[in-house]
Parts: structure tokens; C-alpha cells; sequence
């Protein structure tokens, strides 16, 4: 998640604790400005590029995550992380 954050500073100039969770609320304006169109775990720091190049504002609002037996079963691998990293670099580029 460490990794993802820092991505997610580089691209978007917005630093939070936990870039990758799928806890996110917007605005109306937010909604019309915003267009995501990732399929994958770079949806969330895509969402923070986005917002940065509307020079939208960002609320952080602290959440509670509790893990279960199963939740953590499915770990997450770093081969996943690299992918999104390389996602997200090559959409900065692309556009």
C-alpha cells in the first residue's frame, strides 16, 4: 500500500493513508467531472489523478477496516501492485 500511495502523490500531487481503498465519496460536480476509465485496483489512485487535473478538492476521513479469516486469505500480491503501478504510469504518459 506504501508503493501505491507514493504512485499515487507522483501522479496526482494528493497524499493520503490509504490510496487504494474503495471507500470514496464525491461531490455532484466531482461526478460530472471525473472520468475513470480503469478496469482494474488503479481505479483508486486514477481517481486522484483525475481529481488533481479538475483541481478538485480532497477530504480524508479516517475509516475503520476489519479483517476476516476469508478477507485475508485472498492477500494481495506484489506482482498485482507492480501491474497497476505500470497502469498508471503508462495512462500518464498515453494521454
Amino acid at each position: 500500500n506504501g508503493l501505491a500511495n507514493f504512485v499515487t502523490w507522483l501522479l496526482s500531487g494528493f497524499w493520503v493513508t490509504d490510496s487504494q481503498s474503495g471507500m470514496k465519496g464525491f461531490s455532484k460536480n466531482a461526478l460530472k467531472k471525473i472520468d475513470i476509465n480503469s478496469a482494474g485496483y488503479e481505479w483508486c489512485s486514477d481517481v486522484f489523478r483525475e481529481a488533481a487535473r479538475h483541481e478538485l478538492h480532497i477530504s480524508e476521513v479516517p475509516i475503520s477496516v476489519r479483517y476476516n479469516r476469508y478477507s485475508l486469505s485472498k492477500g494481495q500480491h506484489f506482482s498485482i501492485g507492480l501491474d497497476m503501478v505500470v497502469r498508471l504510469v503508462l495512462k500518464q504518459f498515453w494521454k
